[in-house]
């Protein structure tokens, strides 16, 4: 589909592609274990429909990003922590990746 540009109450022209339309200018990220984490990303995109909705950002000029929307509360910054040990063993870990190698294999 071509991408269309519609102009706003302000006389901005917003992008529409995909039955979207960019209204949000910047989103950032809340997210601590992002690699964009506090940072202003530029909109070039809304994704509203399908299993993620998000945002397809601009990092650099030849670089775009797609952010889940829920990275972008600040909810999603709330009651995250790291832990200084881990909380699972790592031999635990490889019994779990033994099984789910087995059961894609079955």
């Amino acid at each position: 589909m071509p991408e269309v540009l519609r102009k706003d109450e302000s006389n901005q022209c917003d992008q529409v592609s995909h039955n979207t339309v960019v209204k949000e200018k910047h989103i950032t990220i809340f997210y601590p274990h992002h690699p964009c984490y506090k940072k202003s990303l530029p909109v070039v995109e809304i994704h509203r429909n399908g299993k993620a909705p998000g945002y397809l950002c601009r990092v650099s000029d030849t670089v775009s990003l797609f952010v889940p929307k829920w990275v972008t509360s600040a909810v999603a910054e709330e009651g995250s922590t790291v832990q200084s040990s881990p909380q699972v063993s790592f031999e635990n870990l490889l019994k779990v990746a033994d099984y789910l190698e087995d059961r894609d294999t079955s």
